[in-house]
């Protein structure tokens, strides 16, 4: 019996470790206007999405949380994923173009000093 009681203990403090994860990471949620999904607070808090059906304090949580998301604009975590991959696209791009126009002045000048290059050779030789 003592045994039974220790997992009950031990499995009780991990639930309310769980729990306490869990309503932490709405909170952030809810300040920062990030609607709570299940998907996306199994992806922030690492814990299942069984976790969150079956603990009824998880549930009740997030069931308050959405209640008070109702009607609320909200930041979808896809579309700030997006919105952010898009700016970086675009950064990468105009970084690209600008690399592309630096290595074709440099190829220019490259050329320009071979040919110096080999006029300084040609009169060299010319000198012996």
């Amino acid at each position: 019996m003592r045994n039974i009681e220790k997992m009950l203990a031990v499995n009780k403090a991990r639930s309310e470790r769980k729990l306490s994860i869990a309503k932490q990471e709405i909170e952030k949620m809810l300040s920062r206007n990030v609607e709570v999904t299940v998907a996306e607070l199994t992806k922030r808090t690492g814990l299942s999405r069984g976790f969150f059906y079956n603990n009824e304090e998880a549930r009740n949580e997030l069931s308050k949380a959405r209640g008070l998301q109702l009607g609320k604009p909200l930041v979808r975590a896809k579309q700030v994923l997006q919105t952010a991959l898009e700016r970086k696209i675009m950064l990468l791009q105009k970084e690209n173009e600008k690399l592309r126009k630096e290595n074709e002045e440099l190829k220019q000048e490259c050329t320009k000093l071979r040919k110096a290059l080999q006029k300084a050779n040609l009169k060299f030789i010319k000198s012996l």
